[in-house]
């Protein structure tokens, strides 16, 4: 390999680790999400008046984790096609 080909190499597997950093803070944010469950069935529990807001609260929940789920697999499908491409150009370069 040559120079240019170790460059290239290199932003490669510093985009595709940037792209694992991301994955990681969505992960750690899915992970709050799911915190909130327990928020939930506390108050559930605890019989509270407003039976709405605990219905609000797992729709918001709901919500927040399909958001962070479709999130995930974007940049699943990103990591993909970026390794792809790294080992198109990895076999042209033998």
């Amino acid at each position: 390999m040559n120079q240019e080909d170790l460059k290239n190499l290199m932003g490669w597997l510093q985009a595709i680790y940037k792209e694992t950093q991301s994955t990681r803070g969505a992960v750690l944010e899915s992970r709050r999400s799911l915190d909130m469950i327990a928020e939930i069935r506390d108050s559930t529990h605890k019989g509270t008046p407003d039976s709405g807001d605990a219905e609000r609260k797992i729709e918001d929940t709901r919500h927040q984790l399909e958001n962070r789920i479709s999130k995930l697999e974007d940049s699943i499908n990103d990591l993909r096609s970026l390794v792809k491409d790294m080992h198109s150009k990895i076999d042209r370069l033998k």
